[in-house]
Formats: C-alpha cells, sequence, structure tokens
C-alpha cells in the first residue's frame, strides 16, 4: 500500500478500498462464489482468488441468479449517450439509444458509470495518454470511452493519473505473439534497443517490476522497441524455458519475479521466430551490420556500437550504464535476431476524479449529485508507474462497484 501512498494517489480512496476488500470477497462467497485461500507454498504476493467462472459462463450465470430474480432490467444493443440533468445538475437519468435508432429514457434517482476505460479510441488515447501506439489484445476494444465523455459533459473533472494499463509482454500487431509464446522472452531481460539502435533502460526491470517501471521505461521511447536474442539463447529456452536457461545462477529471483510459463521450455520458440522473419517483423543477421541493415536503423553505426559496447559490459560483468544485475548480463553471440514489439494494452486506468464514495467530483470539486464511478473509468486509485501486485485491479472493479452501488443506492431511496 506504501507505493500507492506516494502523493499520488487518493489515500481516502485507497483506505476505503482496502477496507472494503475483506467483506467484498466474505458478501461474494455468501453470494455462491467459491474461493480458496492461498497454498501453504504461495509466494507472498499470491492472494486467493474466487472463481468467478469462464467466458459467457460467468456472466450468464450473474443475469440468471442476480439479476433476474432482483428484479432488473438489461437494455441489450443499446448505448447510452448523455446523462440527464435537472436544473441543479443532479443526475435524474440517462439518455440511451438502440441499434435501430429508438431512442430510450432512462430515468433513475442516480447512475453508477462504469464502462470499462477507453482503449477502444485512438483519439482518448492521444488525447488522455499522449499517444494510441500500444497493441491492444482486443480484451477491451469494445470500451471507447463514452462514460468518460459522458461525465465529463455532465460537468465532472478528470483525474491526473490516467494511463494505459501496460502489460509486460513482448507484443506485435503483425504477429500474434501471444499464441505462439514469444511474449515470455521480455522476461530473460536481454538487451533491448530503441528505433535509434540505442539501450535506453535497465532489461532487469522487465523481470523484477515488470508491469511498472519496465513498461514506463518503454513506453518513455514511444511506439516500436527492438529486443535482442541469439540463436544459442533461443535453443536453449526452447529446450529449458527462462529459468532453465540461467541454470539456476538467479536462486529465486526469477520465481518471484515471473510468470511461471516462462521458466518451463518453449518448444516451438524456433517455429515462430521463423514466422517473425517471414512476416517482417523479426530479423536475423550473421553480423552486428548486416542486422542493422536489415532492420533498418537509420545509422547502423549507432547499433553496431551499442552491441559491441553491451558485450564489453557482459564480459566484465558490470553494467556501467544502467545498472543491470551481473547475472543477466549476457553476452549476445551471432546469428542474432531483433524482435519488433510494441506495449500491449488491456485496457485504461482512470479517468473521472472520484471521492472515496465513488461520487464524482465536478471541476470545482464537489461532488456530483446521484452521480458515481466504478471501476476503470474513475481516477485516484492507479498512480504510475502502475503497481504491480496481484489481484489489484480485480480488487478494485469488485470494491468500487460495490462501495458505488451501494452509496448509489442510499442516495436515491433517500430523496
Amino acid at each position: 500500500m506504501r507505493r500507492l501512498r506516494v502523493g499520488r494517489a487518493n489515500n481516502l480512496l485507497v483506505r476505503a478500498i482496502a477496507e472494503d476488500s475483506g467483506p467484498m470477497v466474505d458478501w461474494l462467497v455468501a453470494h455462491g462464489f467459491h474461493a480458496d485461500p492461498p497454498r501453504p507454498d504461495a509466494r507472498e504476493d499470491e492472494a486467493f482468488m474466487c472463481d468467478f467462472g469462464r467466458g459467457q459462463e460467468k456472466f450468464q450465470r450473474l443475469y440468471d441468479d442476480y439479476l433476474v430474480p432482483g428484479g432488473a432490467r438489461v437494455m441489450t444493443e443499446t448505448r447510452a449517450l448523455e446523462l440527464r440533468q435537472d436544473e441543479r445538475g443532479a443526475v435524474i437519468g440517462v439518455e440511451a439509444q438502440r441499434q435501430d435508432g429508438t431512442r430510450v429514457h432512462v430515468a433513475c434517482g442516480a447512475v453508477v458509470v462504469a464502462a470499462g476505460g477507453f482503449s477502444g479510441s485512438s483519439a482518448l488515447l492521444r488525447r488522455l495518454c499522449h499517444s494510441d501506439s500500444f497493441y491492444d489484445r482486443g480484451l477491451t476494444t469494445q470500451c471507447s470511452g463514452e462514460g468518460v465523455l459522458m461525465c465529463e459533459r455532465a460537468g465532472a473533472q478528470l483525474g491526473p493519473e490516467i494511463m494505459p494499463h501496460m502489460q509486460e509482454y513482448l507484443a506485435n500487431p503483425v504477429c500474434n505473439f501471444t499464441d505462439n509464446l514469444i511474449k515470455y522472452l521480455s522476461y530473460a531481460g536481454f538487451l533491448t534497443v530503441n528505433r535509434e539502435g540505442k539501450r535506453f533502460m535497465n532489461e532487469c526491470l522487465n523481470v523484477e517490476d515488470a508491469m511498472g517501471s519496465g513498461c514506463a521505461s518503454l513506453r518513455v521511447q514511444g511506439g516500436a522497441y527492438y529486443y535482442l536474442i541469439s540463436q544459442d539463447q533461443v535453443d536453449a529456452i526452447r529446450e529449458r524455458g527462462v529459468g532453465g536457461y540461467f541454470d539456476g545462477r538467479l536462486g529465486d529471483y526469477l520465481s518471484k519475479s515471473v510468470a511461471s510459463r516462462a521458466l518451463v521450455p518453449i518448444p516451438n520458440l524456433q517455429e515462430s521466430l521463423d514466422e517473425a522473419v517471414a512476416r517482417g517483423q523479426a530479423w536475423r543477421g550473421e553480423s552486428a551490420e548486416e542486422l542493422a541493415a536489415l532492420v533498418g536503423f537509420p545509422d547502423p553505426a549507432v547499433f553496431v556500437a551499442t552491441l559491441a559496447r553491451y558485450n564489453e559490459l557482459c564480459h566484465r560483468g558490470v553494467d556501467e550504464d544502467f545498472g543491470k544485475i551481473s547475472p543477466l548480463m549476457n553476452e549476445h553471440a551471432m546469428p542474432l535476431y531483433a524482435i519488433r514489439s510494441v506495449i500491449p494494452i488491456m485496457g485504461t486506468l482512470g479517468g473521472v476524479r472520484v471521492n472515496e464514495r465513488l461520487e464524482a467530483l465536478g471541476r470545482d470539486g464537489a461532488p456530483i449529485p446521484g452521480l458515481y464511478v466504478a471501476g476503470q473509468e474513475g481516477s485516484g486509485f492507479y498512480t504510475y508507474p502502475y503497481y504491480s501486485t496481484r489481484c489489484i485491479t480485480t480488487t478494485y472493479a469488485y470494491c468500487s462497484g460495490r462501495i458505488a452501488g451501494k452509496n448509489a443506492a442510499g442516495y436515491a431511496t433517500s430523496r
């Protein structure tokens, strides 16, 4: 929690979420969800998880067991357009439109906005995150920011901490690195260069704080970057995985920091790299000069010098440039691959400023009556760089929704 309390998070909101997390799990279990406690051998960051079901099953269960018996009405194929407000600015309903063009007027005592962020909107990514050069895995491409925009038009202010929800893996918009497991190569912490062929970071960050400082360092470069891996490293990881490649030299360093799937063999790695080469998203060179020319670095000499300097530091065992730990300083021999990658995102975090009651705040800092914002659309909980710990987004999603719902219901029934 200290990482969240660095002066940028809303401490009252962080505390409210933390205090509700235990009761929230009890509430879920009381309503039929199954939760397994942590295993005795679980890592420190491994929390217990509720079993929410898979795919359509979990939504069907929610609909059949809770929404219908509770008297809720679900309007599918209906898009919310505007929040309705009275003369004093209180939210009193929603204007919506069906897919066939029919307008829908919903009158209600309070509105909870939870539309999933804006990763499906290039315009909002450019405006609020200053770039749309990310790879969206398709998890939230339908979330185009209507919730944020509706709240903004209703007078809500946006928070200062708005960010892409970045992932640590290698990703590519042409080749599916997720399915072929090239994505896990990032956990090896090999040499990473920018569009100019320059090294720009301590690659340890891609291992020990991958979704936080690691992704933040990659993002600074903007757009694509290039990940280097030698043929001998490919062969070792294909047979033994990232963990096997390091032959125990790192002790439990990797087991505490890396997804377990990356530690085991990746037998199809060579075939996946060959496909990436064939599709122009990876390149294989017999020399640094050849590889630089194939990739198309603006000045090939820059990349040649970068690789020579990196190998020199690896030979010494001390990273004088960026401070990488010596066990991860592995020289790159020839032949050598360069893999083009962009940062993958699974959504956005932040948007409308809220208080600890999940009330949307107006431009004057006062709550907008009747308007509540839950989930990824609200600002105040997450700070940049992202604080990566197990279940933090799930916790905020469920707790913020529960708190917003309780307070919205209380407000509506008190009017």
